[in-house]
């Protein structure tokens, strides 16, 4: 290593390293980089061996110091724009580059080839800014526009930008929290870091620097030169007028911009070294490229018009051509050091000699033996694991070894030993003998801001508390007693109309029914509201009764003990490769506190497809069988059975446990025999459909039985299972992700575990939207075959899936298709998906019957024929049926190629094709999912009650109908009245979005603590600005209302110089409360008691009137 080093530092090229095993070559890399003190660019083969490389990278030298240049993501011809995720990679490595920094930049033979604009027209596209710098504030955000920022009310993602008077919020590529620009005029007085959740500051700095959001480097001028270069050849760039100068795909048109394009090598400083993975991978795979390249060029252009691809789109270097920039050639003579990275010997060049790390086939004390092995000959040995809960459990099963080991945590590609240097170096995973899980690229945190979720839209059924269901018209301004505020307005039937003030706005919320229909509105002044919701009272109380008994009765039962956690426990969750989320590790710590107590479990367990539920039912099943007990795994469906047999099979794998499966696709003598095995003990889990719950079935010792979706179940398969529930323990599964809110209420009357955050570093699915192209979709089912994997094809017609199924057998003949759609005989279906489960076949031409359920990790892309004919929520679920391996998957959203697409599928389509995380408005689309699907945890009655009040009044009733059975105290229900005689409101100029100014209210008016307005009013200073005097007014008339609920006043209302506080007819309060008034405040004061007990206290000077009003308020409280 030591010559390596030299070499390369004395310019000597190149330099041959031979003999790396395992993740070797990373860590030669990575040795340079600290001794060298240069940039590194490293070079790959292929995307996978780079990606594997820079996964290695950042766990040896951290997230600073290794950038990843992936290709664009685009398949030949695709007239799609490049994931932003992919582009946000890129640009951080141009900005690493070009700042010279010392960093190693990881990239593929095929990112090489693709050209790029030169480095001048980069640095002129980067905006550096520093506190005390004058700007022209309409001249930075033009500038912007034409790096690629769009406009949006709210900054919550990469690449948005927004004004609000002397303030510009945006979110660059290279920044973790969005930036907050404060202006003074044209100077900048400050730098600010915010949340995206809160939308609140979080941190200053005194520069930053704003990164291009677009890899097109081009200013206004620029723009227009090329859209008038390619006008003289025939192409029309239009781009929408609100969006800016960018429309989908106008990268493909990148040349035209720029007067040369070059390699990115020329980002690289003179001092930069070059590491090549494998010259013999590079010239493998530069043959791969040549071919595929051929194959298109031999297709013909498609129709899209003359040379879009050639003279006029991304300049696309020939493999060849590459391979001699790269390697040097006399033609092309070599401008950087160049350092070969060989696996193989490689006669007359240096050596390391290392081997790769031994096979273990997950056998533990194989491992075991050579680590105490290699420890006896002196070798420092290190294992790399995945998760610190990894790090725990490996640490307690080796404490016995007499060895030193030092265990770090990451996860390396490969392990590797290299004798002469006595070193050792293991991963966790290839000792128990399962793939690397692939981690996501590093992203910034984004957040949807608390309002997104409390948004109103004209036109949304909304739901008062006391008035019933209407449709919200709007906010308006009108004058009440004099003084100016802002009002819901909601329209009733017969078109009355409800005016509701802010400070009432808490009463309000969106109506989410449980299904798509139309609500009914209700009428203003009529009984059928309050008899509704009187109904929907006795309904929830008689299932939070129900739900108690069952509880308590389970109490005075005695159930099995199961003993603590044995030390192949251990061994099993450590063989998990995955780092579990918190959630899952809380989950199976309670379902194992159940098991080990002596009342039988019955705990259900909720979370999203691909969250881990069916591990941590395996741990209680591990569990079980270690007691030597039995476990019962019930599915709804034969294809169900077989996932989780799959899985069953696959996870137990090394340990001496007997796992079967009974479902009608099991010959009748296989059934017998395994009917057989239960009866004797021979069977330790068996996974089954209904056939589980038949008489001839009789266990000889059952302990657990894990019952996966118990809602699609019928009701006589139900009544059997409640015989279980009072003598085993019992685990429910549901894929219905529950809402918070009613989690909140139902875990107090039945144990409930939730997994509602996904696996950790889970891969972003590549989304696009493209119009409908048969070489694109033949490219996309190739590429995913090409790798080994599988496809769905969505087609939701089942009139024309037999014709689009035998179109796909013309385009891609290769491949072996299957058709599957409801219509099909139960048993028909059921086979063709379990085919397609085992890989019979490549690609599934089917109906949406795939949105739910299956978990096929071999499946990474999904073509969804006519998309615009879905949902936000529906295409997210249906997109959620790829991405579930260590493969980065592809969903294809196809539209017509020469129809018109509404306005409003462009925008769902939009929001799905996000990279990001989850915008608002899929946000908002899934919680109406969430809560139509909670339906399926309270049974259809509850179902239906939803459905009569919406879902957030419907937890309100629940919440009060637990609280009055087990005998707590109500919460305080009163409204109080504030009249100030001030206007009180947010100015238009102050917050110009309607949407958010909603939202704001429904924020103030839900508060329950004066700190929490104080909380509000900080935030509105920090977002928007010094508070008007109309919106200072909004936040005292809150904190009053406050004041006042506590002190069970009805009434306050502020005159010009006496202030009246009146209480609900026939009460008034206590004596002490009033003494200790008399006490308190000096101004004279009046008693009155007609009618109602009222208070009146003369005010003094006009600016201490509210401090005086909090005063009278705080002694009654």
């Amino acid at each position: 290593m030591h010559d390596v080093a030299r070499e390369l530092a004395a310019g000597r090229s190149p330099v041959t390293l031979c003999g790396l095993a395992g993740s070797a070559p990373s860590a030669v890399v990575a040795y340079l980089i600290r001794r060298l003190e240069r940039p590194i660019a490293a070079i790959a083969g292929d995307e996978e061996r780079a990606t594997a490389l820079y996964q290695d990278l950042i766990v040896l030298l951290g997230q600073g110091m290794v950038h990843r240049l992936p290709p664009w993501d685009l398949l030949p011809y695709e007239e799609g724009s490049p994931n932003q995720e992919v582009v946000g990679s890129r640009i951080e490595a141009f900005e690493a580059m070009t700042q010279n920094r010392s960093a190693v930049v990881v990239l593929s033979l095929k990112s090489f080839m693709q050209q790029v604009p030169p480095p001048e027209a980069y640095l002129a596209s980067r905006i550096e800014v520093r506190v005390g710098d004058e700007i022209d504030v309409d001249g930075l955000l033009w500038r912007l526009l034409y790096l690629g920022y769009e406009y949006r009310s709210v900054v919550e993602e990469q690449g948005e930008m927004s004004r609000r008077g002397g303030l510009i919020d945006l979110f660059s590529f290279g920044m973790k929290e969005p930036l907050r620009i404060e202006f003074f005029g044209d100077e900048v007085v400050s730098l600010r870091r915010f949340d995206p959740f809160t939308q609140r500051s979080v941190g200053k700095d005194e520069r930053a620097v704003i990164l291009p959001f677009r890899e097109l480097f081009f200013d206004e001028q620029q723009y227009r030169r090329g859209v008038s270069a390619l006008a003289r050849r025939g192409v029309e760039l239009i781009a929408p007028e609100d969006e800016g100068p960018y429309f989908e795909g106008i990268e493909r048109y990148l040349v035209a911009f720029h007067e040369r394009l070059v390699s990115v090598f020329d980002y690289l400083s003179r001092g930069a070294v070059l590491a090549v993975h494998g010259r013999d991978d590079l010239e493998r795979e530069a043959a791969v490229l040549a071919d595929e390249l051929s194959r298109h060029a031999g297709e013909g252009d498609g129709g899209r018009g003359a040379h879009a691809e050639t003279e006029w789109g991304v300049h696309i270097l020939p493999p060849a051509s590459a391979l001699e920039h790269i390697l040097g050639s006399p033609a092309e003579p070599r401008r950087l050091p160049i350092l070969i990275l060989e696996r193989g010997a490689v006669p007359d060049t240096l050596s390391l000699s290392s081997r790769p790390q031994s096979p273990y086939g997950g056998n533990f004390t194989l491992f075991k033996e050579e680590v105490e092995r290699l420890g006896g000959e002196a070798y420092l040995q290190f294992l790399f694991c995945e998760s610190r809960g990894q790090i725990e459990r490996l640490t307690e099963l080796l404490s016995e070894a007499e060895a030193p080991l030092e265990l770090v945590l990451g996860s390396l590609a490969g392990g590797f030993q290299i004798p002469d240097a006595g070193l050792a170096v293991y991963t966790d995973h290839e000792i128990f003998g399962r793939f690397r899980r692939r981690r996501a690229l590093p992203r910034a945190r984004l957040g949807i801001p608390l309002e997104d979720l409390l948004t109103l839209t004209p036109g949304d059924w909304i739901v008062h508390v006391d008035y019933g269901i209407g449709r919200y018209a709007g906010l308006e301004r009108i004058e009440i007693d004099e003084t100016i505020t802002d009002c819901l307005l909601i329209r009733y039937e017969g078109d009355d109309k409800l005016y509701v003030p802010v400070e009432r706005m808490n009463l309000v919320q969106r109506y989410i029914g449980s299904s798509d229909a139309r609500p009914r509105p209700s009428k203003l002044g009529g009984a059928m509201w309050e008899r509704a919701k009187q109904r929907t009272k006795r309904a929830i109380r008689e299932m939070a009764k129900e739900l108690l008994a069952l509880y308590a009765e389970r109490e005075a039962y005695e159930g099995y003990s199961f003993s603590p956690d044995k030390p192949w426990q251990r061994q099993f969750e450590s063989s998990f490769i995955y780092e579990e989320t918190d959630d899952q590790l809380e989950s199976t710590e309670e379902i194992k506190r159940d098991m080990e107590s002596a009342k039988p479990m019955d705990r259900l367990v909720t979370g999203d497809v691909g969250y881990g539920k069916t591990e941590v039912a395996l741990r209680a099943a591990f569990k079980a069988v270690m007691d030597s007990k039995q476990v019962a795994i019930l599915v709804p469906t034969t294809v169900l059975a077989q996932q989780h047999y799959n899985t069953c099979l696959e996870r137990l794998a090394g340990f001496p446990i007997n796992v079967e499966m009974l479902s009608r696709f099991r010959s009748r003598a296989r059934q017998k025999a395994i009917v057989e095995g239960l009866r004797r003990g021979t069977v330790d889990i068996v996974v089954g459909t209904h056939r589980l719950l038949s008489k001839d079935v009789e266990f000889k010792n059952l302990g657990l039985v894990i019952i996966d979706e118990e809602q699609r179940f019928g009701v006589a398969h139900k009544e059997r299972l409640k015989r279980f529930r009072r003598t085993v323990d019992v685990l429910t599964m549901t894929a219905t992700p529950i809402p918070r809110t009613l989690h909140m209420s139902l875990v107090r009357i039945r144990d409930l575990s939730t997994i509602e955050t996904p696996p950790k570093n889970r891969l972003s699915i590549v989304t696009r939207v493209v119009r409908w192209d048969e070489d694109l979709i033949a490219d996309a089912i190739r590429r995913e075959v090409d790798r080994e994997g599988q496809v769905y094809f969505l087609h939701n017609r089942v009139q024309s899936i037999d014709s689009m199924a035998n179109f796909l057998r013309r385009l891609v003949p290769e491949v072996t298709l299957g058709v599957a759609h409801g219509q099909m005989r139960e048993d028909e279906l059921e086979r063709t998906m379990v085919d397609f489960l085992n890989r019979r076949f490549q690609v599934l031409v089917s109906t949406s019957i795939i949105e739910s359920g299956l978990d096929i990790p071999n499946v990474n892309t999904i073509v969804v024929n006519r998309a615009d004919r879905f949902g936000l929520a529906q295409l997210h679920q249906l997109r959620g049926r790829v991405g579930r391996s260590d493969r980065l998957a592809y969903a294809y959203l196809l539209v017509p190629a020469g129809g018109r697409v509404t306005r409003d599928a462009r925008k769902r389509l939009g929001a799905i094709e996000s990279f990001h995380e989850l915008g608002s408005g899929l946000k908002l689309a899934l919680r109406d999912l969430e809560i139509r699907g909670a339906g399926n945890i309270l049974g259809p009655e509850q179902h239906g009650h939803i459905g009569i009040v919406g879902f957030d009044l419907y937890c309100k009733l629940l919440d009060e109908a637990v609280r009055e059975l087990k005998g707590e105290a109500p919460e305080e229900q009163s409204e109080p009245t504030i009249r100030l005689g001030v206007d009180a409101y947010l100015p238009d100029d102050y917050i110009g979005d309607a949407e958010h100014k909603v939202a704001i209210y429904r924020r103030i008016a839900s508060c329950a603590k004066e700190d929490q307005v104080a909380s509000i009013e900080e935030e509105l200073a920090d977002r928007f600005g010094r508070l008007p005097e109309p919106a200072r007014m909004l936040i005292e008339g809150m904190k009053l209302k406050i004041l006042a609920r506590r002190a069970s006043v009805e009434r306050v209302t502020v005159h010009q110089r006496v202030a009246e506080f009146e209480y609900p007819r026939g009460t008034e309060p206590d004596r002490k409360r009033i003494a200790y008034l008399m006490e308190q405040v000096k101004e004279p004061i009046e008693f009155a008691a007609a009618g109602r007990f009222a208070i009146r206290v003369t005010l003094g000077e006009e600016r201490l009137r509210f401090d005086l009003v909090k005063k009278v308020l705080r002694s009654l409280a």
